[in-house]
Formats: structure tokens, sequence, C-alpha cells
């Protein structure tokens, strides 16, 4: 596939050529009219007597001058399109798509950051500055089968059931991830993305298909690869019903992972255990309030020490300024969780996880209700 910028050079070339044509004929149109014959034979006679110099056809001007302008703009039309498409073919040759490889890297350390960055999952925007406050973390890249044949695709089911799987219990001790998880051992499936809200599920010999019908509490777990990921409108999504959850490939630390699939795995729970009506804008904003408070637990467990640090931290700032900007609130949190060192949507997802957790810690402190926190998520969502 072409890059992009191949083809914005190729529209601004024939925009070019385009341009010229349309000027071209302007030209033409709005050239210079023959004079009618003058029929006075007293001015023809009086004329006859000033001798003029002799000059080209006004018309046979226009025409040549037109000529070499046309010649001159095909010319160098062709020479571009041509540079173009010459530069496009080396794009595809040089800059062939990068998979992100198998992460061998121990818990909280990072990786070293490589040349060029070009926005692949699995790199990141700087090195992480060394703090003796922030919580250990794992960095995870993945790298599921490419091929297309059944047992690479049926391998690839497996290999993002064991991602799930793994993320989720990182949190394990919590006794509502434990049901989670068995909640989702025993009716989560996992096929692969084939469009942006199209699946497709391979069954090796002896399994059954996905029997979505008898079974109201299947749902699938899809990772959607940058492609598809760019159509969602979070890199985190669960459908309403409660039976498809679409999670961008772009994760790059476990943790997070586990407390994104959490969030949106309560979700899955409310809605096909629950029966929590999804379109119902009460039910819905009560449960993204109990949605979060479960994030806010497991940040605790993740970093019990630093999550006290983070809110004294960040109670004390907001004394003196009310106002708090996002951005200030992740330079405080970002001492004690990794955020800055994650890029793309995961980033953006982290930073308004760790931003409303932290809020509603804080308030539920000062006595706010679950109707005021409702409040609070829905005024902050509306902002961000």
């Amino acid at each position: 596939m072409l890059d992009k910028r191949a083809f914005l050079v190729q529209d601004l070339l024939l925009l070019f050529l385009f341009y010229h044509s349309m000027a071209r004929k302007r030209r033409y149109n709005n050239r210079p009219k023959s004079r009618p014959t003058q029929r006075n034979t007293e001015s023809l006679s009086a004329r006859k007597h000033v001798k003029k110099k002799p000059t080209p056809d006004t018309k046979e001007v226009q025409n040549t001058q037109m000529d070499q302008r046309t010649k001159m703009t095909k010319l160098l039309g062709v020479g571009l399109l041509g540079a173009g498409a010459l530069w496009g073919m080396s794009q595809v040759a040089t800059k062939s798509p990068q998979k992100p490889n198998v992460s061998v890297v121990q818990s909280g350390q990072v990786p070293p950051q490589p040349k060029g960055t070009d926005g692949l999952p699995g790199k990141y925007d700087y090195e992480l500055i060394p703090s003796k406050d922030r919580v250990d973390f794992t960095p995870i890249q993945f790298d599921p089968p490419q091929s297309q044949d059944f047992e690479s695709l049926r391998s690839a089911q497996d290999y993002w059931k064991t991602v799930a799987h793994k993320a989720l219990a990182t949190f394990s001790e919590d006794p509502r991830v434990a049901k989670l998880q068995k909640f989702m051992a025993d009716n989560a499936v996992y096929p692969m993305a084939r469009g942006p809200r199209v699946t497709q599920f391979v069954a090796g010999p002896g399994e059954k298909m996905p029997d979505f019908k008898n079974n109201p509490h299947l749902f699938e777990v899809v990772f959607m690869p940058p492609v598809y990921a760019q159509t969602l409108r979070a890199p985190a999504v669960t459908e309403a019903g409660g039976h498809t959850v679409r999670l961008a490939e772009t994760f790059q630390i476990q943790e997070w992972l586990g407390i994104i699939l959490a969030h949106e795995l309560s979700h899955v729970w409310d809605m096909n255990v629950e029966k929590e009506n999804s379109f119902d804008p009460k039910e819905n904003l009560m449960g993204e309030v109990r949605a979060y408070k479960f994030e806010r637990d497991l940040l605790k467990l993740w970093g019990p020490e630093q999550f006290e640090k983070m809110i004294a931290e960040l109670e004390k700032a907001w004394a003196q300024n009310h106002k708090l900007q996002t951005a200030e609130i992740v330079d405080i949190a970002d001492k004690y969780y990794p955020l800055k060192s994650i890029r793309g949507g995961e980033k953006g997802l982290a930073m308004f996880s760790i931003t409303m957790c932290s809020a509603l810690e804080i308030a539920e402190r000062k006595g706010a209700t679950d109707e005021n926190l409702a409040e609070m998520y829905k005024s902050y969502a509306r902002q961000n």
C-alpha cells in the first residue's frame, strides 16, 4: 500500500494541472476580439499615406505564446508526476510495515528508545526518568500470528485469550477481579477483527462455534489492529448490550491493560448479569461511576503507598488552585504511575482514568454520594 504522503503529492500535482488547464481556458475566452473593418473611405484613404511598421498578427502572437506555455506546463506536469510516482514507490520499498516484537523486559524497566519513533505499537515517546516513588510495571508488546492459514488463525485466538487473562490476573487479589476472571473464562470468545465491526471466529476439530442465541452471557473480546482501532471512539469500548468488548492493540503496559479491561468487563457484567439497560442514561451513568471506583481500587492495589502520596499531593494542589488543569494533574500523577512514557490512545485513556479516579477518591473523602460522583463524572466527561 502506498504511503499516504505519496497520494497527497499526486493529488497536489493533479490539482496543479487542473489549475493550469482552467487558466488556459480563461485566457482563450478573454482574448481580444478583432475589430470590425472600417468602411469610411475617407479614413481609409487618409491611412493609406501613413507608413506603419509591419507587425505580426495579434492572434498569431497569442496562439504562439499559448502553445509555448501549454508545452511547458505539460512537460513540467509530466516531470512532477513521474517524480511523485518514483518517490511513492521508493516509500513502499523502504518503509514496509513493521510488526511489534515480543517484549522480554523485566518488570519496572523500559525498553531502549528506538531511533525514529514512528507511532507504531510498542514504541515509547521517551525513556522514563527513574523514580523511586513510581510503581513497578510490565511493558508489553503484541506479536500475534500473522498468517491467514487455519492453524495460525486458531493460534491467534489463543494468543489474545492469553494476553487478556494475563493482564487481568495482575489484580487477581481483588475478589471482584477473581469473579470476572471466572466469568470471562466461561463466556468470552476471542475472534479476529476483519473490519471496524466484523469479526471471524475459527473452531478446531470437535469444537463448537459460539452460540450467542442460546447463551445470553456469551461475549466477544476483540483486539483491534491499528487500521481498525482508529475507528473506535476510544481505545477500549464496550458496545451496547454487553456482547462485544473492543480493545486497541496499542497497549504498552500490562497493568494499564488489566485495569482498563476490568473496567470494560464490569460493564459486561452489569449488562449481561445485572441486566442494566445500556440505553437508560441514568443507569449508564451509575455504571460508569461503579467502573471508575473499581479502577480506583485497582490503582490502590497496584501501588498503595504511591496512591496515597499522589492523593495527598493532588489535594494540596487542588486547595491552592480549584481549577487545576489536566496537565497539572498528570505531572503529579506521573511521579507515581507511568503516564508520560506511554503514547497515543492508551496515554489519553490512562490520563482520563487517573484523573477521574483521583477526583472520585478526594470527593468521597469529603462525603460525596454516588449521585454527586455521577454529576462530577458527567461534567468532566463533557469537558474532555
